[in-house]
């Protein structure tokens, strides 16, 4: 039986993404985002899609759903019926290397619109892909490669290349730094020399969530690159270096992110 998830690795044997395929349903899923450029794709029905900063979207078996970067998104099932989902997720490096082959001087991720694409001859060949894949088989990073190099020429907005503000970058480079400690807005205000008040509503501005959901979610994505390229370390080992006073807050914060425990995950690949 094929494994839910699947990890694409290249000629180097470096990870460059990941698929995960369900055929029993498309979970709703609570505010978050990925570190990854991920796509999605359902093979019956309608998911409402909220992205933050952004209308509502409507994901349907004729179009498939962009999530950039660190994008902060919530998704829901408009009915009552399980719904198979397709989600590929891609490191971001990868796909900078490939924007920076078609671009001129692109020193940050070209982030993707429309959030929701109607282009019948990209599903398909996404689910082609899906259908046939081999673990073993390199060829799928070609692939892979020229798909994405066709969906970053169409939809790639390239006059936002330089939006990422410096606060915003020092806001997030604090909380990698101490994504294993406590961390209060209080000290990160004074550590970068902003009020509290005004960080506040930068998270609110900027990230669509509160601090407090913020850090929760990086550290929910660090938790899942530890899994990811330390796969034999322990889930209690896992949680705290991620920042989690206890492995059964972990869980918990893991699976209402992902709609899959971090065992799952975990033994998946």
């Amino acid at each position: 039986m094929r494994k839910e998830i699947i990890k694409l690795y290249d000629k180097h044997h470096n990870a460059f993404a990941e698929i995960k395929y369900n055929l029993e349903t498309f979970k709703n899923f609570a505010k978050h985002s990925h570190t990854s450029f991920s796509i999605s794709i359902i093979e019956d029905g309608e998911i409402d899609i909220w992205y933050h900063n952004s209308s509502t979207q409507v994901l349907d078996t004729k179009s498939i759903a962009i999530y950039n970067p660190n994008q902060v998104h919530m998704t829901k099932n408009r009915g009552p019926e399980p719904i198979p989902y397709i989600n590929f997720h891609f490191q971001v490096d990868w796909c900078l290397n490939i924007q920076r082959e078609i671009f001129d001087q692109v020193d940050l991720f070209l982030p993707v619109w429309p959030f929701v694409i109607y282009d019948n001859k990209l599903r398909d060949r996404l689910i082609s892909i899906n259908k046939n894949i081999d673990q073993d088989n390199f060829l799928i990073e070609d692939t892979l490669k020229n798909i994405l190099t066709e969906l970053f020429q169409n939809y790639a907005q390239q006059e936002n290349s330089k939006s990422s503000h410096a606060l915003i970058n020092k806001i997030e480079n604090y909380i990698k730094t101490h994504i294993d400690q406590k961390i209060d807005i209080e000290s990160m205000a004074i550590e970068i020399g902003y009020s509290s008040a005004y960080i506040n509503r930068v998270f609110k501005q900027h990230f669509g969530l509160t601090p407090h959901a913020f850090i929760v979610d990086k550290r929910i994505q660090k938790a899942k690159e530890l899994i990811f390229t330390n796969p034999k370390l322990s889930l209690t080992d896992i949680a705290y270096e991620a920042g989690f006073y206890d492995q059964s807050h972990f869980i918990k914060k893991f699976k209402k992110a992902y709609s899959l425990s971090p065992n799952n995950y975990k033994t998946s690949g």
